[in-house]
């Protein structure tokens, strides 16, 4: 009789956040193409194909991040591979957004930049540390 893996918490955590924020993707997407199929007619701007491109880049990387978290829930070793190279790469894009959004401080206050791209940058700092170190993980991965 094989052993039952054992899933941490934290990988529970994580792939329930990476699983809710890639539905929040995929129907955000699919939103931004219907607005961006629906709204192309003759004489249109290009803002219609901008919602649509926009749409259909969301909606492909909220089913690559599904993907990843029903991968992270099963205890693959390549969801693991996976979802510690995007969010290191997401730390990097969180923080050139912080520094891009120092320019106009004051608006970037008031608007919440600073602040999402520091919770962004603090998030995906934990994703990628606790799946590449964390002991627990790594025997659940194995």
């Amino acid at each position: 009789m094989a052993k039952k893996k054992y899933r941490p918490i934290g990988v529970s955590v994580i792939a329930t956040f990476i699983l809710l924020i890639s539905l929040l993707q995929i129907f955000g997407g699919l939103g931004l193409v219907l607005v961006g199929g629906t709204s192309c007619g003759v004489g249109s701007t290009g803002f219609c194909q901008l919602f649509f491109v926009i749409g259909l880049f969301l909606a492909v990387i909220g089913i690559f991040h599904f993907v990843i978290s029903i991968g992270l829930f099963r205890g693959k070793s390549w969801a693991r591979v996976l979802a510690i190279i995007t969010h290191s790469l997401s730390v990097v894009l969180s923080v050139v957004a912080l520094f891009s959004s120092l320019g106009g401080f004051v608006t970037a206050i008031l608007s919440g930049a600073i602040i999402m791209s520091l919770i962004s940058a603090a998030w995906n700092v934990f994703v990628a540390v606790y799946l590449a170190f964390d002991d627990d993980a790594e025997k659940y991965f194995r």
